[in-house]
């Protein structure tokens, strides 16, 4: 498990630059550190805690082929500006505890 604790409000940073930021870091974050299972996002005031497995589940596959730039390109990098679909990304993948 890594946790990343942050001296920041996550109600200062703009809604869209958050969620965009917890798909897509979380995603390079499992992609690139193989025996991470966990990841959790602390803010002042709500964390925020991802999964391998349910990545996994979500992009179907094991998330170490991400690390073909083809791949990453057309299913991550190409998906930062789709806002239905991040939504949907943290919906189904992120828990969010407010503290």
């Amino acid at each position: 498990m890594a946790e990343i604790n942050y001296e920041e409000a996550a109600s200062n940073i703009d809604e869209g630059k958050i969620k965009r930021g917890l798909f897509y870091n979380s995603t390079a974050n499992f992609v690139l550190i193989d025996n991470l299972k966990v990841l959790k996002l602390n803010f002042e005031e709500v964390s925020y805690t991802i999964s391998r497995e349910k990545l996994e589940k979500w992009y179907g596959k094991e998330l170490s082929s991400l690390q073909d730039y083809e791949q990453w390109k057309k299913e991550v990098a190409d998906k930062l500006s789709d806002t239905e679909y991040i939504d949907k990304f943290i919906k189904e993948n992120v828990e969010i505890k407010n503290k």
